[in-house]
């Protein structure tokens, strides 16, 4: 029984991805197959509350598509009527009802555990939540011993490839914010030489101030493992979670992001041999900056030459 205590609640999204990478190492070192994944919910709830919609999307997608069957609602606080949370799960906002299709019947189970911890007693009502609870237990382990262990393989490669489908947009996002902060700063420059036009013209120099985005290197936390490569100076997987292995005494990088027919990296395409795990990540700042029109020349000099 693997439980996910935590997952959704007010530490928010950063604790939510070390749990979520505790499950994915569990799958790959620990954990090869599984019989079902329960999701627990108050049978009360008209509508599930933005966390469970947030854990349950987040859950459903760690899983590939040959496990789909093996989701199994488990609903709590159950009297004789139908739960009211079953609408919540089969609306088209919920991606449970997505995969309830997939599910063999039942694909909820009923619970009230009311009735466990009281004394024996000949009271009606704790009677019938005795029996309604018992009832609920036995139909589950009988669906539960029925359901055949399924392995997570194909779940460990969905794993893999959305690890690198992510490292490959945070690069992308990088790229980006540092195109249009050059941009930025082309403007600013663009806007002061326009508005000091007479100076220009007359070969007057005077200083320019613009924001411009710096590199900055901040040394990582005990635990944290970033990928760098050598080539291009720029880190490719921040953080890995990958495992770590050890041969000679010397770390290997084993990163997933190498793990393609080339063997090399999928986000900045070079080999994995050109690739360490650093000590720092880089962040990246803006601060304001000062230059003459004589620095702004020379450096448009310098970027013709290049180019030509």
């Amino acid at each position: 029984i693997i439980d996910t205590p935590g997952f959704g609640d007010t530490r928010g999204p950063e604790w939510d991805q070390k749990i979520t990478e505790q499950i994915k190492e569990a799958f790959e070192t620990k954990v090869l197959d599984l019989n079902a994944i329960c999701f627990v919910a108050s049978s009360s709830h008209v509508r599930l509350t933005a966390s469970q919609r947030y854990v349950f999307g987040n859950i459903i997608n760690l899983f590939g598509k040959d496990v789909k069957k093996h989701f199994i609602a488990m609903l709590t606080f159950c009297d004789g009527e139908d739960p009211q949370v079953i609408n919540s799960l089969k609306s088209k906002d919920c991606i449970f009802s997505t995969i309830i299709p997939e599910i063999d019947n039942p694909w909820y189970f009923k619970f009230n555990n009311s009735a466990i911890y009281k004394d024996n007693t000949e009271d009606v009502f704790t009677q019938m939540f005795w029996k309604l609870g018992m009832k609920s237990f036995d139909d589950f382990i009988t669906k539960l011993v029925n359901l055949p262990r399924i392995s997570l393989e194909q779940s460990r490669e969905v794993l893999k490839s959305r690890e690198c489908i992510k490292a490959q947009l945070d690069a992308i996002k990088i790229s980006l914010n540092i195109g249009f902060s050059k941009m930025n700063e082309i403007k600013e420059i663009y806007e002061q030489l326009y508005l000091n036009r007479e100076k220009v013209k007359n070969n007057e120099n005077f200083i320019m101030t613009t924001d411009v985005t710096v590199e900055k290197k901040v040394d990582l936390k005990k635990g944290e493992v970033v990928l760098g490569c050598l080539k291009c100076d720029g880190i490719c997987h921040d953080p890995c979670h990958c495992p770590h292995v050890f041969e000679d005494g010397e770390e290997k990088v084993t990163c997933y992001l190498h793990q393609n027919e080339s063997g090399n990296c999928v986000v900045c395409g070079h080999s994995h041999k050109d690739h360490r795990y650093w000590k720092y990540r880089i962040v990246y700042e803006t601060v304001k900056k000062q230059e003459t029109l004589e620095d702004v020349f020379e450096r448009y000099n310098e970027g013709k030459k290049k180019c030509c």
